[in-house]
């Protein structure tokens, strides 16, 4: 008899069965699961690079400024304040100097200074340091940081997540007609019927 479902199937007949083996395949073995790498810890914020000596104080002129950039005032101001905004503000910068208690002047090719002894002004930030006075810079040079820097660790790739056993396959092979009895069936459990019956859908 045709399958009520596939018509080019064959489902069985009067006492007879046609009959099929499921086929199990054995699922493979997963791949052993390697933990992840450590994270890499994050960059550290930028910060200036180098350090910086102190020349002396210096005579300024409001009409021939020692140093053209500038004034940068801070509340706060210190050498190390002024520091970090001539950096930050060009990296080619090789002076500072401080003044009036709160500015910061900045260059990157300093001409011909003379010496001056107005440097009287406490830093707003650091009453234990001199921030220049009226037309006067205490002057700074920006000392290059030469030490190499450290190495990062080495970023290890992330190993993929095994994937979950294989669910065991319903491939099939037919084994024949076989004959069948309905006092003393050969397969227990059933009939099981269905209007598009086939050897894929039973």
């Amino acid at each position: 008899m045709d399958c009520a479902g596939n018509t080019a199937e064959t489902c069985g007949g009067f006492d007879a069965l046609t009959l099929y083996e499921i086929a199990s395949e054995a699922p493979p073995t997963p791949a052993p699961f390697t933990p992840p790498g450590p994270t890499p810890a994050p960059a550290s914020p930028v910060v200036p690079s180098g350090d910086y000596d102190f020349v002396g104080c210096v005579a300024d002129s409001q009409s021939s400024r020692v140093m053209p950039v500038g004034p940068l005032a801070e509340d706060v101001m210190s050498a190390e304040i002024c520091f970090g905004i001539c950096s930050a503000q060009d990296d080619s910068n090789t002076h500072f100097g401080t003044q009036y208690g709160e500015e910061c002047w900045c260059t990157g090719s300093l001409g011909t200074t003379e010496t001056s002894s107005a440097c009287t002004m406490d830093c707003a930030g650091n009453s234990a340091e001199t921030c220049g006075g009226f037309d006067a810079l205490s002057m700074y040079e920006i000392v290059a940081d030469t030490s190499s820097p450290p190495t990062p660790a080495p970023t290890l790739p992330v190993p993929p997540t095994p994937a979950p056993a294989s669910i065991v396959s319903d491939d099939y092979e037919v084994i024949g007609c076989v004959a069948d009895n309905q006092a003393a069936r050969v397969m227990p459990v059933g009939p099981l019927a269905e209007d598009t019956m086939s050897a894929e859908v039973g």
